[in-house]
């Protein structure tokens, strides 16, 4: 199998994403975060991220991943994201 993108990729990143918006909660990393809900976001979390701009990407034409591996590096940041800004001891 070849990690450069394929249409079949394409398909089963797709496939995932759908997967992880129809689990509960997944609303609250779907969209970007509210800075003023959040004021301190953007100083804990250098490279915010949401699975909207996944989304945008993938449905670029051509897609905006050059390769699997981006999409699922993004998909670890915006769970890495989560963590650091839940962490108490960030804040």
């Amino acid at each position: 199998m070849t990690t450069s993108w394929t249409e079949e990729w394409l398909d089963d990143c797709q496939t995932i994403l759908n997967d992880i918006l129809s689990q509960p909660g997944s609303d609250l990393l779907r969209y970007p975060i509210d800075e003023n809900e959040y004021p301190d976001y953007e100083r804990i979390i250098k490279t915010p991220i949401c699975f909207d701009d996944i989304q945008t990407k993938l449905n670029q034409n051509p897609c905006g991943y050059r390769h699997s591996r981006e999409f699922i590096a993004d998909c670890h940041l915006i769970f890495q994201n989560a963590l650091t800004y839940a962490d108490p001891e960030v804040k």
